[in-house]
């Protein structure tokens, strides 16, 4: 009787030995707070401040963060920031600021790529312009 209840124990805890657990699930990491708002105009005479929220059940492995000069002519559109953190926790807070004059005036998308443990990914993107 205790050799059958052993194996049986054994047989329930069977997920506890692979590797399963990090298999994607479709609960993608969540961001609030994202600045700068969409569709705004902003001075590049001004700091600018980029920032976001993200959170995860299954902690946040990797933030990226693309900011694009969109091109206006032939030339094609212009990567201005890019950098990756690795929190590896439940919460992570961006806040950036980019010095005055840093951005020159045109159209820009940034683009923040958020993924966890599970690599489920979430993405959030804005639009917004200097002058």
């Amino acid at each position: 009787m205790t050799v059958a209840f052993a194996v049986l124990t054994m047989v329930g805890c069977k997920n506890i030995f692979e590797d399963n657990d990090l298999k994607v699930d479709g609960s993608t990491p969540y961001q609030v707070g994202l600045a700068p708002a969409a569709n705004s105009t902003y001075q590049a005479s001004e700091p600018f401040k980029i920032s976001s929220e993200v959170t995860d059940k299954d902690n946040v492995a990797e933030v990226e963060v693309n900011l694009v000069r969109l091109a206006s002519d032939a030339k094609g559109s212009e990567n201005v920031v890019n950098f990756k953190r690795f929190p590896d926790n439940k919460a992570f807070k961006l806040d950036t600021t980019l010095a005055p004059n840093s951005l020159a005036p045109g159209q820009y998308q940034l683009i923040i790529r958020a993924k966890d443990k599970r690599t489920n990914e979430g993405t959030k993107e804005v639009m917004f312009s200097v002058q």
